[in-house]
C-alpha cells in the first residue's frame, strides 16, 4: 500500500513517512492465522460468571518436568488490572488474538502496528457500531493497565528454557479518531500500538504456532474457544492427549476454583461437545471421557479428529490435501504451498511420513521443531533414519503377505466355482436323461 493513508485515518508525525508501513487489507478468511505459544498455554483472563470487581489479580500455575533443568518445576503467572479498567475478561482476550493477527499480516516486522479500527473491527467479525468502537477502546485501555508476572512459565524458544519476566502487554496505544484532521503540519496521522519488548522478541523468535483463527471465531463459548488454543497447541506432539481434571479447569482454561467437580465437568462436557459437532475432537463416550483415579480425582482424555478440516467452524468428512496436511503439522501456509508446488508429491508425502514418524516417537532432531524440521528434509532430501526404513520394510512384506493370501483364496474360489460348475452340468445331463423316459 506504499504510504497512502487509509480511509478515515492518516499517517503519523512522529515517523519519517517512507518508514510508515500500514497493515494490507484484512482478509475475509484468515485460515493460517498466529497464536502465541506461552498465550496458549495459560489463560490471560479468569472466566467468572460473575466477576468480582474488587478483584484486581488473578494467577494460574501448574507443575512440569523441565528437561533443561532435569527437575519438576513450578510455573505461575500471576496477571494485575489496573485500579481504573480491572482485570482482562474473555473478550479482551479475543481482541488482543486479533492484535497478533495484525502482527502476522505485517509479518512481525517491527512491533509498532499502524493499523485502523475498522480493520480491528473486521478482524473480530464485529458490527461497525458505535458499542463495537466503544468496546475495543476499552479492550485497548485494559491491555495498557495490565501487568503481567511470569514465574518460570514464560518459555525463551531462542535459549530454550522457561524463565522469569514481567512486563506490560502493550507499551503504547495511540488512537485516532475517523474524524481527525488527516493531516498535521503537513504530515499524516493514523492509529497505531506497539508492543512490549519481550512479547515482540518472542514473536520474532518464531514462538508462534498457526491457528485457524476463523474456525476459533466460529466457537461460540468462551470455554471452548480456550480449550482449543489450548489444545491445539498440545496436539502438536500427539493427537491423543489427557490430563488432570481439575488441573485442566482451574489453571489452563481459567473457570472459577470455587466449582465443584461436577459442575467442571458439566462446563467442560458442553465445550467438548461443541468442539466435537464442529468437527476438531473425536466423540468420546462419557464413561471413557472422565476416569476417575481416585476420590475427587478425575482424567480428562482428548482425541483429534483425524485430517479434520475445520472449514467456516463446520466439518467437511474428505480426504486432506498433501499441502493442509503440511499445514496441520504446523508449516506455514504459503511455505506449505510451495513445498508442494516445488517437489514431486511423492516426495512431500515420504518426508511428512519419517517426521511424523520421529516425531511420534519423541525424536530429540524434531522435538524442538518438527515443522522446521520437515521443512528441510524436503528442501535437503535428508535421509531416514535406518529404524524408519526397517519397519517401514517390515511392513511392507506384511502387506505381500497379505496380497498373496487374497491372491491364494481367489484361486481357491474359482476351483470351488468350477467344481460347482461341473456338478452343475452333471445333475442337468441327469434330469434330462430321467426327464426323457415314458
Amino acid at each position: 500500500m506504499g504510504n497512502q493513508a487509509l480511509e478515515g485515518e492518516v499517517l503519523p508525525t512522529d515517523l519519517v513517512q517512507p518508514r510508515l508501513q500500514l497493515v494490507s487489507a484484512v482478509p475475509a478468511r484468515l485460515l493460517d492465522g498466529k497464536d502465541e505459544l506461552n498465550f496458549a498455554e495459560f489463560p490471560l483472563s479468569a472466566l467468572s460468571e460473575r466477576p468480582n470487581p474488587a478483584v484486581k489479580t488473578i494467577h494460574f500455575e501448574d507443575k512440569i518436568f523441565d528437561r533443561s533443568k532435569n527437575e519438576h518445576i513450578t510455573r505461575k503467572v500471576t496477571i494485575t488490572g489496573s485500579d481504573a479498567f480491572g482485570l482482562p475478561t474473555p473478550i479482551d482476550e479475543e481482541v488482543l488474538l486479533a492484535l497478533i493477527q495484525l502482527s502476522k499480516i505485517q509479518k512481525f516486522e517491527t512491533k509498532r502496528v499502524y493499523f485502523t479500527r475498522y480493520q480491528l473491527l473486521q478482524l473480530l467479525k464485529w458490527p461497525p457500531t458505535g458499542a463495537s468502537y466503544a468496546r475495543l477502546d476499552q479492550a485497548l485501555k485494559r491491555w495498557m493497565g495490565v501487568t503481567m508476572y511470569y514465574k518460570n512459565a514464560w518459555r525463551d524458544r531462542k535459549n530454550r528454557c522457561w524463565q522469569d519476566s514481567s512486563f506490560h502487554m502493550l507499551e503504547t496505544v495511540n488512537i485516532v479518531d475517523s474524524k481527525a484532521k488527516r493531516e498535521v503540519d503537513g504530515e499524516q496521522c493514523v492509529s497505531y500500538f506497539e508492543w512490549n519488548e519481550v512479547v515482540f522478541r518472542s514473536f520474532q523468535n518464531g514462538n508462534v504456532k498457526a491457528l485457524n483463527y476463523d474456525f476459533f471465531l466460529s466457537i461460540e463459548s468462551s470455554v471452548a474457544k480456550r480449550l482449543y488454543r489450548f489444545l491445539d497447541k498440545r496436539f502438536f506432539h500427539s493427537d491423543e492427549v489427557e490430563y488432570e481434571l481439575k488441573t485442566l479447569c482451574y489453571e489452563h482454561v481459567g473457570l472459577s476454583r470455587n466449582s465443584p467437580t461436577g459442575d467442571l465437568k458439566r462446563k467442560l462436557k458442553s465445550a467438548i461437545d461443541e468442539l466435537v459437532a464442529k468437527g476438531y475432537l473425536e466423540a468420546t463416550p462419557k464413561e471413557r471421557l472422565f476416569v476417575k483415579q481416585a476420590p475427587g480425582v478425575w482424567r480428562v482424555c482428548f482425541k483429534r479428529k483425524a485430517a479434520a478440516h475445520l472449514d467456516e467452524g463446520l466439518a467437511v468428512p474428505q480426504p486432506q490435501s498433501l499441502e493442509g496436511a503440511l499445514v496441520s503439522f504446523g508449516v506455514r501456509a504459503q511455505k506449505a504451498a510451495e513445498l508442494v508446488g516445488k517437489y514431486p508429491a511423492q516426495v512431500v508425502e515420504q518426508k511428512l511420513s519419517v517426521v511424523t514418524w520421529m516425531r511420534d516417537r519423541k525424536d530429540s532432531r524434531v522435538s524442538s521443531n518438527p515443522a522446521g524440521y520437515l521443512i528441510k528434509s524436503i528442501e535437503e532430501s535428508y535421509e531416514a533414519p535406518k529404524q524408519y526404513a526397517l519397519e517401514m520394510q517390515a511392513v511392507r512384506k506384511r502387506v505381500a503377505a497379505k496380497k498373496q493370501q487374497g491372491r491364494v483364496s481367489e484361486r481357491e474360489l474359482e476351483r470351488l466355482r468350477q467344481l460347482e460348475e461341473r456338478e452343475r452340468a452333471k445333475r442337468t445331463a441327469i434330469d434330462e436323461f430321467w426327464g426323457s423316459l415314458s
